[in-house]
């Protein structure tokens, strides 16, 4: 397991940059009679639906079981930004192959989900500063020999153990991984190349509670799988009582999620995604839309999710010079900057903590890449 900084992973892999959110935004506003018409567009809606059919990103949200309103708020916020993260994959696929694929051909398939999740990767961690702010990724490997019936119950283990979740819970991920099974093994994927994986996304939206209110913020831990192309193939062929080797390298990212930044811009990312598409927002937002997992649970996995990405997940990734060297003055200023909190208003008090506690986590992982950048 190491520490790897998001722009090297992506400049290794892919090469290259997406526009950002804000680009677009000022791009469409300035050129928006130029994607009004035209033949290209059914092709655009064409590549969203294939999306559905051959998923590239597993989305799933957590819903507190008696969520308030400004959960409700929030969670309309994750829904316009999936779909804003579809159509602009959609987008940047179209514009690179207007012939679009054949999903029915294994290969074409293939094709189409690996630049389908490798460039919806790249919308996520590149095309959205001002309202995800990733730290570095934490690397790690899935090797086991395990029946196809356990396999599930594995790799859930092993994606989402951090947050201790309940076996009900665990099943209801299960069923979702399931279809997603479903799916792509009725597609018959087929590789020219023997070294190429088969890639794919988990997008997991969940709230953390903020101390001492009712508060929560809202996180994505988005999760990039590569799975080897062998592996794959024996384990949708097997019985459920057959043992696979299961090879799998994948990415883990943390990031606030900004709602408040991204809401003020509602309205034109909405007519931005209407104006690609002729089936409408709210057809596209229901095509786009995270399943729903309800749970009753806390979940205590943040505050400042780079600095327990950076130093916590791993103690091998630094040495101790280096996490002095990354945390610096961080604790004795938050010391002190919590000690001049106005504590007669309570919602001073949350917008306060939240803003130094976001301030601590951009520093440290700002200096978390810098340090991973040297080795």
């Amino acid at each position: 397991m190491e520490g790897v900084s998001t722009q090297q992973f992506i400049a290794e892999e892919f090469g290259g940059k997406v526009e950002t959110l804000d680009e677009m935004l000022k791009l469409w506003k300035s050129n928006s009679h130029l994607l009004q018409a035209g033949d290209s567009i059914p092709t655009l809606d064409d590549l969203l639906k294939d999306s559905k059919k051959a998923p590239t990103n597993t989305k799933i949200a957590v819903v507190p079981k008696q969520p308030n309103d400004s959960d409700l708020s929030s969670l309309r916020n994750i829904r316009l930004l999936e779909a804003y993260i579809s159509a602009s994959t959609s987008a940047i696929l179209y514009k690179n192959n207007p012939k679009g694929w054949d999903i029915g051909n294994p290969a074409e398939a293939a094709d189409f989900i690996t630049k389908s999740a490798d460039t919806q990767f790249r919308v996520i961690t590149q095309g959205l500063p001002s309202v995800l702010n990733f730290g570095p990724a934490v690397s790690q490997s899935f090797n086991k020999q395990v029946t196809t019936a356990d396999l599930h119950f594995e790799f859930l283990n092993g994606l989402f153990a951090d947050f201790n979740f309940s076996k009900d819970i665990l099943s209801e991920l299960d069923g979702v991984l399931n279809k997603v099974r479903d799916s792509l093994e009725a597609l018959k994927l087929s590789w020219s190349d023997q070294t190429q994986t088969l890639n794919h996304l988990v997008s997991f939206h969940y709230p953390v509670k903020v101390m001492n209110t009712e508060l929560n913020d809202w996180k994505l831990r988005l999760f990039y799988l590569q799975v080897n192309q062998h592996s794959w193939r024996v384990s949708v062929g097997k019985s459920s009582i057959g043992k696979v080797d299961f090879k799998m390298n994948y990415f883990d990212y943390v990031s606030n999620f900004n709602d408040g930044q991204f809401e003020r811009n509602q309205d034109t990312i909405q007519n931005y995604i209407d104006s690609l598409t002729k089936q409408g927002f709210e057809a596209i937002e229901k095509l786009t839309t995270p399943v729903a997992v309800k749970t009753d649970e806390t979940l205590n996995q943040g505050g400042a999710p780079n600095l327990r990405l950076a130093v916590k997940s791993d103690p091998r990734s630094f040495t101790d010079e280096e996490k002095a060297e990354i945390i610096g003055d961080d604790i004795v200023n938050l010391v002190s900057n919590l000690g001049d909190l106005d504590i007669t208003s309570p919602e001073q008090v949350y917008t306060d903590v939240k803003r130094i506690m976001d301030k601590l986590a951009e520093d440290v992982s700002e200096r978390a890449k810098e340090v991973v950048e040297k080795k």
